[in-house]
């Protein structure tokens, strides 16, 4: 059997135990259960053809996501089904199936396997599902964007605001310290950067995850005399890399802000992303939005709102223009976004 490098290895008193552990890693696609040294490997991928292994004692499992399910099988709630060989019920036991539930059998290919089902972890999708499901302090959480079952799939750190309008807002942006540098390069933007609690940046990836159902943003600008304006848009999403995390942004608008990212004369809407070292802000002639304003944002030739300039004593020019014209006048910002 071929397989990726393990994800982890670690002691499984059982399969069912190590089958548990792999429905709660973002990331697992496999595993592997050693029954003589009571091993669990969570792996990222297996050869579903040969599932036969050379090292003693080893094998090895691909679960099926509920969605596609197993002939003649049934779903009991929010379960897996799993494909467990024949003969590892001569080595294993029944018994430990039975722990998580025997469901019946299918073909593969020459081997006959059984469907077993165990439930996943509760993975909340984001803030909006923390806030569901009773959480009330707004603070810093773990949320995973990413489909359990996705090759790229991890977690992410966030502060949720439950709180505000409503509560349940994931925080794609934040800035409170100015201790963060925003002048960054287009793979930074991308895979995120910062500390959640204080500056940071989620990731354009974690952004495009979040923002596939178009979900409300809600834009804050907290300002020296303690004040706090905000705009409303009712809808919100970005494009994955192939498109350079293009933006788009749809009404209706409201707020105390005002609209300078939709209706005037340089709207973000429609708009690639630009970094200091990938140029997609309409300007041409050589000119670099990004470099000039040294941040990462959707220029348009440049902007009227720009959030993620150099914060104090730095030149953070036209952070929301005309309204505020020089980022010293901001203690904090906020891009969060929440289903609708």
């Amino acid at each position: 059997m071929s397989s990726t490098t393990p994800l982890t290895e670690y002691s499984s008193p059982s399969l069912s135990h190590c089958m548990a552990s792999c429905s709660s890693a973002c990331g697992c696609n496999c595993l592997g259960f050693n029954n003589h040294t009571e091993k669990c490997r969570v792996l990222k991928s297996c050869d579903s053809v040969d599932m036969t292994s050379t090292e003693a004692f080893w094998r090895y499992y691909i679960p099926t996501p509920q969605d596609v399910g197993l002939p003649g099988c049934r779903t009991i709630g929010p379960s897996d089904y799993w494909a467990v060989g024949l003969s590892d019920r001569r080595t294993t036991g029944l018994s430990d199936y039975r722990t998580v539930g025997l469901l019946g059998c299918r073909t593969i290919g020459p081997s006959e396997y059984w469907a077993v089902t165990i439930k996943r972890k509760d993975m909340p999708g984001d803030c909006k599902a923390l806030y569901d499901r009773g959480h009330r302090t707004s603070g810093v959480y773990t949320i995973y964007p990413w489909e359990r079952y996705s090759s790229v799939c991890r977690s992410a750190r966030v502060f949720c605001d439950m709180g505000t309008n409503a509560g349940g807002w994931t925080a794609i942006q934040m800035r409170r310290t100015g201790s963060v540098n925003f002048t960054r390069n287009w793979n930074e933007y991308k895979v995120g950067f910062g500390n959640p609690e204080i500056d940071y940046w989620i990731g354009n990836d974690a952004i495009h995850q979040l923002t596939r159902d178009r979900p409300s943003l809600y834009v804050s600008l907290t300002l020296n005399d303690v004040s706090t304006k905000y705009e409303l848009y009712n809808e919100f999403s970005v494009s994955d890399e192939n498109d350079n995390f293009k933006l788009f942004l749809g009404g209706p608008v409201s707020g105390t802000l005002g609209d300078n990212m939709l209706s005037t004369d340089r709207p973000i809407a429609g708009m690639a992303f630009s970094t200091l070292d990938r140029d997609n802000d309409n300007k041409g002639g050589g000119y670099s939005c990004a470099v000039t304003m040294a941040g990462g944002w959707w220029f348009n030739a440049c902007h009227r709102a720009f959030l993620n300039g150099p914060w104090a004593p730095g030149n953070w020019r036209e952070p929301w223009s005309p309204g505020l014209m020089d980022g010293l006048a901001i203690t904090e910002t906020r891009m969060m976004i929440r289903a609708r």
